[in-house]
């Protein structure tokens, strides 16, 4: 596995095709949207889309939503409630939302299935797999900003790609990191 290294330190795995809408993103297919039985299982698992369904739920006439929360028994209740009209429009809406990039909000979020870039899959390979025994001998550092100002998640290199790469020869790890000059 090649890996790149920004000049932050940024470690982006090589070749990782980027997930490019919602769909890819969050593992989800368009006949699960049109599927009743599917979409509440979808409703159940990602958090961004009970939200969108609650801003669906907007009234503008009484300037209110009808649902007050996005917790997910009361968004599937709404949702199978909606008369046949409302439900196709809502379903129109998803598709699009789905059709769309995440928004910077959500590149971070749990429900996410499929890492969105290099970056994201680089952690995710060195934070929840294998490799997380070897992120300290290799001169790694995970990062871990979720605050309300500013999210982010990332694996950095410290050193130098020298001895990281050193690190891995001696771990006998198939792992090689180079400068990121792009």
């Amino acid at each position: 596995m090649r890996f790149l290294v920004d000049g932050y330190g940024e470690v982006r795995l090589v070749g990782y095709d980027d997930a490019v809408s919602r769909y890819d993103a969050y593992d989800v297919t368009p006949s699960e949207i049109r599927d009743r039985n599917d979409l509440g299982c979808v409703i159940d698992r990602v958090t961004e889309l009970r939200m969108f369904v609650q801003g669906f739920s907007w009234d503008d006439e009484q300037d209110d939503y009808s649902l007050a929360d996005y917790d997910p028994d009361l968004v599937s209740e709404y949702v199978d409630g909606l008369p046949p009209a409302d439900y196709n429009r809502l379903i129109g809406e998803i598709e699009e939302w789905f059709s769309a990039p995440i928004s910077a909000d959500e590149r971070y979020s749990y429900d996410i299935m499929r890492p969105i870039d290099g970056a994201a899959i680089a952690y995710a390979l060195f934070t929840h797999g294998d490799l997380w025994d070897a992120v300290e001998p290799l001169g790694l550092v995970e990062i871990d900003g979720a605050s309300p100002t500013h999210d982010y998640r990332g694996i950095a290199l410290v050193g130098t790609l020298e001895p990281a790469n050193a690190a891995a020869k001696t771990l006998d790890l198939p792992i090689r990191f180079e400068r990121d000059d792009g």
